[in-house]
């Protein structure tokens, strides 16, 4: 005949976290098994405890016992199996353990705290030793590839490379030593086909390949192991504010950034810039216009019809009217004015003529107003460098 099993058995102190539909028989058999399990641990046959524990777990429906899992903590810990003892006992302390097995608890979790931070340390110094262990294997393969001559270090030091990527020299084929990049593995990031590497700037090499009787240039970055840009070019020249020129097989420059982008496209004429850090460039129709050294463009070619830069900080500029008679032959048509280096326009392009050279801040424009009985009316006007009208037009200088 089945009876519901109160909370607490104290006849064997035995403790239940709920009540169970047990009959008699099984209630005796988990009373036995427990006394068995005790006095297994006492006699520190731990595994032979756990397997006691698992019997009961078995027979007991599901039932949840302080006791007993508490018992399972203790025996773990006597296996030394730290981890496992630990998750067994946060799950105890889900249990409402009563104030015997807290005394008990108090007793021993210090030691499963201790000896698994004794593990952790245990484990780093093993991680350790491993890194180690494969640094060194690493480096006596390497060694071995080199003496092997698979491999050989190229100007390690020189290019200044990473202490994970090298460049290294391999004949191909037809027996010709060519130039890649490689990782600490051995992997081949860039292949071995350039016949020189130098330095540039900023990690950045220029490669040079031989093709016929071409000697083509490109970039790289040996530190991330990639190729920014093919060996395409004639020359390349040193990077400044980001950018560089480069001059291809056709006689035409353009700048590229630190990505080997083309900011413009391809000019006439090698640039100069000014102090200021802008230049001239033509286009291949030979207009031109203004570019800094970060490759803005300030006047485009075309945009107006002569366009010269000022190393003062300002750009004069014509715009072309065949509409306007020349008068004496001293027009072309063309009326100037200027632009500061925005481009914006600081003097009204409507002058004849200006000498383009301020003294004291200032700069004298001179324009047609007309003519009255075939004498041509000049006026004249006087700016600032700001574009700031000090005299208007007039007659008189």
């Amino acid at each position: 005949m089945k009876k519901i099993i109160l909370i607490l058995i104290t006849a064997c102190s035995f403790s239940f976290v709920q009540s169970q539909n047990l009959d008699q028989a099984t209630v005796n058999k988990i009373r036995v098994k427990l006394i068995g399990a005790e006095k297994l641990y006492e006699q520190g046959k731990y595994y032979e405890t756990l397997e006691k524990t698992r019997e009961i777990e078995a027979i007991s429906k599901g039932m949840k016992s302080a006791k007993i899992q508490n018992l399972k903590v203790k025996a773990y810990l006597g296996l030394e199996e730290f981890h496992q003892s630990k998750k067994e006992l946060d799950k105890l302390y889900n249990m409402n353990p009563n104030d015997e097995i807290i005394e008990d608890i108090a007793s021993y979790e210090s030691k499963i705290d201790s000896e698994l931070a004794k593990e952790r340390v245990r484990q780093e110094r093993e991680r350790l030793a491993e890194v180690k262990r494969k640094e060194d294997a690493e480096k006596e393969r390497v060694a071995n590839k080199v003496a092997e001559g698979e491999f050989n270090v190229w100007y390690k030091n020189k290019y200044g490379d990473s202490n994970i990527n090298t460049v290294y020299s391999k004949l191909d084929r037809f027996g010709n030593k060519k130039l890649g990049v490689v990782n600490s593995s051995f992997e081949t990031l860039i292949d071995f086909k350039y016949d020189r590497i130098n330095k540039l700037e900023n990690n950045i090499n220029i490669t040079e390949i031989t093709d016929g009787s071409k000697l083509k240039k490109g970039l790289l970055d040996i530190e991330r192991g990639v190729e920014i840009v093919s060996s395409k070019y004639k020359r390349i020249k040193y990077f400044e504010e980001g950018t560089a020129e480069v001059e291809n097989f056709y006689r035409k420059y353009t700048l590229i950034d630190m990505k080997g982008r083309e900011l413009v496209d391809g000019y006439k004429y090698s640039l100069k810039f000014n102090s200021l850090g802008y230049s001239e460039y033509w286009n291949s129709s030979g207009n031109n216009g203004v570019i800094n050294k970060r490759g803005k463009i300030i006047v485009k070619p075309n945009e107006y019809y002569r366009v010269k830069l000022h190393d003062e900080g300002y750009i004069s500029v014509g715009v072309q009217d065949e509409k306007v008679v020349s008068y004496a032959k001293k027009r072309d048509g063309t009326d100037y004015g200027l632009l500061d280096m925005k481009g914006n326009i600081v003097i009204p392009i409507k002058c004849w003529g200006c000498d383009f050279t301020f003294e004291n801040g200032q700069i004298m424009a001179e324009r047609n107003a007309g003519s009255y009985k075939g004498t041509i009316d000049y006026r004249y006007a006087i700016y600032s460098r700001t574009g700031s009208l000090i005299k208007s037009w007039s007659s008189s200088k």
